[in-house]
């Protein structure tokens, strides 16, 4: 199956370099779904999002024993840039990203946003569109996202449930 269902993502900017993550899970929620068996993924880094010209490439391997996660350490220069993966037949979402200025570079502003312990099962957080929709230059996630508990089977109609028991090892967190 499709193995991009969790997105990419960046961070961890430097002047030089931005890395880039995306795990392969066609089913997330029951285990990832995948081979017992690392992938060879092709990442790629353009200046437009068609990707009309690649400013750089690689392949790097998706271990089994990491859950098919990938970090990539992308060297590239400043600017705006989009990036994907690739593996087999599937490419991944295009996902934007931005190499963080020089130490000698003048910064007319920065815009930062940040999001705190937020559970999952008890909201809705649409403020998490509009972070997105006003674009900040640097956010950053502070608190849990996820929480320890078993689920609740009678929490109420508007909530949104996760089920199972407490989760107790890496697959049943992930899973969560």
């Amino acid at each position: 199956g499709y193995p991009f269902t969790l997105g990419v993502a960046s961070g961890d900017p430097d002047a030089t370099s931005v890395v880039l993550w995306t795990r392969l899970a066609p089913d997330p929620l029951a285990g990832g779904g995948m081979p017992d068996a690392d992938i060879d993924v092709l990442w790629e880094a353009s200046g437009a999002p068609e990707f009309t010209e690649i400013a750089a490439s690689g392949i790097v391997t998706a271990g089994a024993e990491h859950g098919h996660t990938l970090h990539v350490l992308a060297a590239l220069e400043p600017g705006e840039w989009y990036f994907r993966f690739r593996v087999g037949e599937h490419t991944s979402p295009v996902g934007r990203t931005h190499v963080a200025p020089g130490a000698d570079e003048p910064v007319e502003g920065v815009r930062f946003a940040a999001a705190s312990c937020q559970n999952y099962a008890a909201g809705h957080y649409a403020a998490h569109r509009d972070i997105a929709e006003q674009q900040p230059d640097f956010l950053v996630w502070l608190g849990d996202y996820i929480y320890e508990s078993a689920g609740a089977a009678d929490a109420d109609a508007d909530d949104r449930l996760h089920l199972g028991p407490e989760p107790t090892d890496v697959e049943t967190y992930r899973n969560r």
